[in-house]
């Protein structure tokens, strides 16, 4: 996404590429979301078992969560478009995965972190991947951690369906189900600086 020259201090003019043609015109709703901050905590012998089952259940609602999101696009859009939710809950449900991260705790560190930095392997093994479709599945594997850590922590989740007014989504970069959970009422589109035309976040919106 480039910058024009300012026409005046509070105005700008961005270009890019369209995902879909139209033209659409509100306020703008500016999302961060998927910048987070995961704080490695030492935790002792006592206390490994109940990262682990926090660990266990956290995964256990976001499975629970992408399934019902997976259901809810299906109705939308059809079984093959949801289908991109499968390898969300196929990572999550990963013996090896599992396993590494249970691993992690065991030597002292906390259930967010561990995920974290299990799930960090993974993004940096598709990073040194040609394939395009393999690079997309680094913003799914985000989307997982960013899901873990909310779960983990007690907060809610926050989705587009429950904005109450009509807003331009503006964000560095959306997941797949950050698109899914877009009210079509309430959203009237949405700009992003990360991503391109064929990436599940676009091939959703469409």
């Amino acid at each position: 996404m480039s910058t024009k020259p300012e026409i005046n201090p509070e105005q700008r003019q961005y270009t890019g590429v369209a995902a879909s043609p139209g033209v659409a015109i509100g306020h703008a709703f500016i999302y961060d979301e998927a910048r987070f901050w995961v704080e490695e905590k030492d935790i002792s012998l006592d206390e490994v078992e109940h990262e682990k089952d926090r660990l266990t259940k956290a995964i256990e609602e976001v499975i629970r969560d992408i399934r019902a999101l997976k259901y809810k696009l299906e109705q939308k859009v059809g079984k093959e478009e949801a289908s991109i939710f499968d390898p969300h809950i196929m990572l999550l449900q990963d013996p090896a995965v599992i396993k590494e991260t249970n691993d992690l705790i065991e030597k002292g560190k906390n259930a967010e972190f561990a995920f974290f930095r299990t799930a960090r392997k993974i993004i940096k093994a598709y990073k040194r991947v040609e394939d395009e479709y393999m690079r997309q599945r680094i913003d799914d594997v985000t989307d997982i951690v960013r899901r873990i850590h909310t779960k983990l922590q007690g907060r809610d989740y926050f989705t587009f369906s429950n904005l109450k007014h009509k807003v331009i989504v503006i964000a560095p970069i959306l997941s797949p189900s950050d698109t899914a959970n877009m009210h079509s009422g309430n959203v009237k589109a949405f700009v992003t600086d990360l991503g391109g035309v064929t990436s599940h976040t676009t091939i959703i919106a469409r």
